[in-house]
């Protein structure tokens, strides 16, 4: 900056305003560097800052540099100018009102600005303009005073702006300059030229911040200082004046130093960033301002340095740049695509997930910039938040996406809007969710109305806020209605107790089974399960009843009961007790009763397995042992007859009955222990009688064939005799009677009698005892088979081992003869049969009788339940069990079959 002299014989005020106004301007410009004076400051924008420096510099030197001061005022009317109109065409394009504060400012800027061109003009011209322009800036001032709203900043400096704009209007002399005066006697000489250090000097102790004066050496010296720079570093005045500049300064900035000294050089002025030394030791971030000072010829005389702390302004860049950083990363990892818009709604930054999405760059009809920044506009207009409707949009892998946009406008402390954000939230898998939430409920609202169950939402008092069909079938309390008032007095207490402890969460869940009042019916009994429903903790508690008809499952329950007490009675009297075998475990468990048959205690229900054969005689152990295993092993049933030894001595016999059942993953054999200690007593009394009774059949058998012999041959010899002699005499007493033949007629008849006597003796005598018999069992056979042909005229096959006869006992021989007797007379009596075969067969010491019919064949219940029936086979069968054979009768529409197979080297006499 240069000074130049003003002209001779001119007067200049005191400048005190103008200085006022310059450190004004300077505060206003360093403002931003302290947030509590910029809050104070929400009209000032930086180009209002600079005009008002502008301003404050052009009347500072209005006298001495009159040009440059005028063109200082019309650069700052300039400047305002051209905010104001900035300003205010954003504002027509956003459809807004201008604020009246900023305006006003800006008005008295610009008429400010005009003083002080007029003030800066030759003495006696545009003073009537300075005038009118004070006017104005009085107008204006008092219009700020009166808007509310305004801040205290804009109010008071248009009023400094008025009182300055009339103490230079009134500065100005009214009229023309007067024309020279005649030439005067000489006058003393012109004062000399301002010191330029001087004036420096002036200008520090004026400055309210911290300034110095520095040599121009190759190593700058501190020439002068005030206080609030030597405060700043923590000396005194005094100790700074002749220091070495650099020793202020942080060794590290020495270069940055020395460029910005030789930038001012060449430029005028240079401002760098600095770290200074407290007297303490610790560094303080500064800006420094360095103005190279000159003299009235020009030539450099010292730098003019301006120390300003910026540690607090440092502090906050730091903070706001952490912010930023943190801001970025939180752009960076936020899911949902965000757009960061200026004041005007333009976009200034995206996030990645809006490129993720696909959206930046798309057109507007298809969810992209456009449509977003359309957005963001309607949302600086409006003030408010703007949401769009769902949109489909294809993202960057071609997959459909829905999304919603939100424009929300960015607002200051004053609430202007700075800024705008938009946020595209991606709502397929919330779509999703949804629609699966719907459907779920949609089928949880079917199954609930569809259950066969009883289902209610009740409240903790009990009453019925939601139910379902089943429930009104089930239960007399429909909505509204209290689930309490259907109980008993016996359960309505329970019932109670238990829904406020569900409700409370002292417990999970209730069961029980309660005599409930039915619709328009008597109680009936219920199952009720009572359960508490999740939901938040400021939610009303629900709780969830499930009802079920029990009455019919009570009804089954009491005939079980009372079935098992007629089991048991019955097991009591019949001896009988149950039990079952754990085959992996190796236990036995044991009814009541069981152990009571045994002699155990109750508290031996489990018994180990082997506890059983303890109890056994040692003679039957390997008996139950093989029977057991073949159960187990084999297929799974068991059943036989054992003896046990009671503990008070006695033995009794027991009939061990049980079949194998899968319990689970394992084999569990359940069966049941009879006392048939009694039955065995008569079962082998009735045994012994029933081998007496044959023993006396064969006896009373034997006697009666010994007998038939025995009339047999009586009949044969002495009948036979007799007869065979009444013959003979017959036909002596014919020859002897005369020729008369009513006589002959009658002899010949008589004669014929005693033929046919002589046949039913012979015949009577051969059926009593066929004497066949003695020349052995096959010609019995023969003499059978021939007498059965010719009496039914049947065709009867004989198959008999003519070269060998077996030896038979005659006993054997009589039994064997005899079934075939009795099989030919029951084929001639009922058969109706055209065929019989007859056959006899020694398979070593096997005899094999076999008589065989093509008749129509007989059913063995039939004969067996007709009165007196089946007494021949009865027969049959005790013969040969008396001789030891075994015979088997199969009958059938083709015909029966009697087959006999002996042994003949048993015993025919042995059991």
């Amino acid at each position: 900056m240069t000074f130049e002299a003003r002209p001779a014989g001119t007067s200049q005020p005191p400048d005190l305003a103008a200085v006022g106004g310059l450190v004004v301007a300077v505060a206003l410009i360093l403002a931003p560097a302290w947030p509590p004076l910029q809050a104070l400051l929400p009209e000032w924008t930086i180009p209002t800052r600079l005009a008002f420096l502008m301003l404050a510099g052009a009347w500072w030197g209005r006298w001495a540099h009159p040009r440059l001061a005028a063109t200082a005022a019309a650069g700052a009317a300039l400047l305002v100018l051209a905010s104001g109109l900035v300003q205010g065409l954003s504002h027509v394009l956003v459809g807004t009102a201008a604020p009246l504060g900023p305006f006003l400012l800006q008005t008295g800027l610009i008429l400010g600005s005009g003083v002080a061109w007029c003030g800066a003009q030759a003495a006696g011209r545009r003073s009537g303009l300075a005038w009118v322009l004070a006017a104005g800036l009085l107008a204006v001032a008092l219009a700020a005073w009166l808007t509310p709203g305004l801040s205290w900043s804009v109010r008071g400096l248009l009023a400094l702006l008025a009182a300055a704009g009339f103490r230079l209007a009134g500065a100005q002399p009214d009229g023309p300059v007067a024309a020279p005066a005649p030439p005067q006697p000489p006058s003393p000489p012109p004062p000399a030229e301002p010191d330029p250090a001087a004036l420096s000097r002036s200008l520090l102790q004026l400055a309210g911040w911290g300034m110095a004066m520095v040599s121009l050496d190759e190593d700058p010296r501190i020439i002068a200082c005030n206080a609030a720079f030597a405060g700043l570093l923590g000396h005194g005045v005094e100790r700074l004046e002749d220091t070495l500049e650099r020793q202020c300064v942080v060794p590290a900035c020495w270069v940055a130093l020395a460029t910005a000294r030789a930038q001012a050089l060449i430029q005028g002025s240079a401002q760098v960033e600095l770290r200074h030394r407290h007297r303490n030791g610790h560094d303080l971030a500064t800006l420094v301002h360095l103005t190279v000072v000159r003299d009235a010829a020009g030539q450099p005389c010292h730098y003019l340095v301006s120390v300003q702390d910026i540690g607090a302004l440092k502090q906050v860049q730091q903070q706001a740049l952490g912010l930023a950083t943190q801001l970025h990363a939180v752009l960076e990892a936020m899911p949902v695509g965000v757009w960061i818009g200026d004041a005007q709604g333009q976009t200034e930054r995206i996030n990645p997930a809006v490129q993720l999405l696909g959206l930046y760059g798309k057109s507007e009809s298809s969810c992209g910039r456009g449509d977003h920044e359309s957005l963001m506009r309607r949302a600086v207009i409006t003030g408010e938040a703007v949401r769009s409707g769902l949109r489909s949009v294809s993202d960057a892998q071609g997959a459909m996406r829905e999304i919603q946009v939100t424009a929300k406008p960015i607002l200051d402390a004053r609430g202007r809007v700075v800024g705008v954000l938009a946020v595209d939230e991606d709502l397929t898998e919330a779509r999703r969710s949804a629609l699966a939430l719907r459907h779920s409920s949609e089928l949880l609202e079917r199954i609930f109305n569809a259950s066969m169950a009883g289902m209610a939402l009740v409240n903790e008092a009990g009453e019925v806020v939601r139910c379902n069909l089943a429930w009104r079938l089930l239960v007399d309390a429909m909505e509204g209605q209290s689930l309490l008032a259907t109980l008993g007095s016996a359960d309505l207490i329970t019932v109670r107790e238990e829904l406020a402890a569900i409700a409370r969460g002292e417990r999970g869940t209730h069961m029980g089974e309660h005599a409930v009042r039915r619709p328009a019916a008597a109680p009936a009994w219920t199952s009720l399960v009572l359960s508490r429903l999740p939901g938040e903790n400021d939610e009303q508690v629900r709780l969830l009843v499930q009802a079920a008809d029990v009455e019919a499952r009570r009804r089954a329950d009491e005939e079980i009961a009372a079935a098992r007490l007629r089991l048991t009675a019955a097991q009591r009297m019949a001896g009988m007790g149950e039990w079952q075998l754990d085959v992996e475990r190796g236990t036995v468990t044991c009814s009541l009763e069981l152990l009571r048959l045994l002699g155990y205690g109750p508290s031996e229900q489990v018994l180990p397995r082997g506890r059983w054969i303890e109890r056994m005689p040692q003679e039957d152990r390997a008996t139950y042992a093989a029977a057991l295993e073949q159960a187990l092993q084999g297929d799974g049933r068991l059943s036989i007859d054992t003896r046990l030894n009671r503990p008070d001595g006695q033995v009794m016999v027991v009939h061990l009955h049980a079949v194998m059942q899968r319990s689970g993953a394992g084999k569990v054999l359940m069966g049941t222990l009879q006392d048939v200690t009694e039955r065995k007593r008569i079962e082998d009394a009735l045994r012994a009688s029933r081998e007496q009774l044959r023993a006396l059949v064969v006896y009373e058998g034997q006697l009666i064939e010994d007998e038939r012999k025995r009339i047999a041959r009586e009949v044969h010899d002495e009948l036979g005799q007799l007869v065979t002699a009444l013959r003979m005499d017959l036909s002596m007493l014919r020859q002897s009677l005369p020729e008369e033949p009513q006589a002959l007629q009658r002899a010949d008849r008589m004669r014929q009698t005693m033929a046919t006597m002589s046949d039913v003796v012979r015949h009577v005598a051969s059926h009593l005892r066929p004497g066949a018999l003695d020349m052995g069992l096959v010609a019995a056979i023969e003499w059978l088979a021939e007498d059965f042909s010719l009496r039914w005229e049947t065709r009867c096959q004989l198959e008999l081992p003519h070269e060998q006869e077996p030896s038979l006992p005659e006993s054997v021989a009589l039994a064997l003869f005899r079934a075939v007797q009795e099989s030919l007379t029951n084929i001639a009596k009922h058969a109706q049969a055209t065929q019989v075969t007859i056959g006899l067969e020694q398979r070593g010491t096997l005899l094999h009788l076999t008589v065989r019919d093509n008749g129509r064949g007989f059913d063995p219940e039939v004969v067996a339940a007709r009165r007196g029936g089946g007494l021949g086979l009865l027969g049959m069968r005790e013969r040969m069990l008396a001789i030891g054979a075994v015979i088997d009768i199969a009958t059938g529409p083709t015909g029966t079959a009697v087959d006999i197979l002996y042994d003949m080297d048993k015993n025919p006499n042995s059991p």
